[in-house]
């Protein structure tokens, strides 16, 4: 990173972690009512945007949960069943909530494994 690269970031507004922040709380909304497309481009810009390793597991984790209802509502039922389990493996640190984000990651887990749209 340069040095007008590194003085433009801080100067970022909102904060890069809020943003990343907004972007967790976006994506958990989307994954709560099933619109896994939208979750998952939600989780990418997280992960891109948060500077914490752990943040940036635990949203690639929720990407991989996200993928896994897209997969379910596709009729991909062996997706779905794979990218479940990605995302349990990657959340299971977290589980079962993130207190940090104020998110409740066995409730979204459930969400997409109950979802009657999918497989």
């Amino acid at each position: 990173m340069e040095a007008g690269d590194a003085a433009a970031e801080e100067d970022e507004w909102p904060p890069r972690a809020d943003r990343a922040r907004a972007c967790f709380w976006l994506g958990a909304g989307e994954l709560e009512r099933g619109s896994y497309w939208h979750a998952s481009r939600s989780f990418l810009e997280a992960a891109e945007k948060s500077d914490d390793a752990a943040l940036e597991e635990l949203a690639r984790g929720l990407f991989h949960l996200a993928v896994a209802g897209f997969k379910g509502l596709g009729g991909d039922s062996t997706g779905k069943s794979r990218q479940l389990a990605h995302a349990r493996r990657r959340l299971q640190p977290f589980l079962p909530r993130h207190d940090e984000l104020d998110l409740e990651l066995a409730e979204l887990i459930a969400a997409v494994e109950t979802d009657e749209r999918t497989t």
